[in-house]
C-alpha cells in the first residue's frame, strides 16, 4: 500500500516502517500482556514518534529553502 503523499508529504518510507513496527508490537501486547511486550511496544512507539518529528522538521526545512 502506498502512503498518501497529498495528505502527509513528510510521511516517508522510514515513518511507514516505524509505524508498522509499532502496530505489530501493539498487536502482540494486546494478545499477550507481559511486561516485556509492553516495554517493546513503548519503545517502538517512541521510535515512531521521534521519526515523525524528524521527518516533519526536515520537510519544513525543505519548504523554507524554496
Amino acid at each position: 500500500k502506498k502512503p498518501h503523499k497529498d495528505n502527509k508529504p513528510w510521511f516517508d518510507k522510514i515513518c511507514w516502517e516505524k509505524r508498522r513496527c509499532f502496530r505489530i508490537a501493539k498487536r502482540r501486547y494486546k494478545f499477550n500482556k507481559t511486561v516485556s511486550k509492553k516495554l517493546a511496544m513503548k519503545n517502538s512507539e517512541r521510535e515512531y514518534i521521534k521519526q515523525m518529528d524528524t521527518s516533519i522538521k526536515n520537510h519544513r526545512k525543505k519548504l523554507k529553502k524554496r
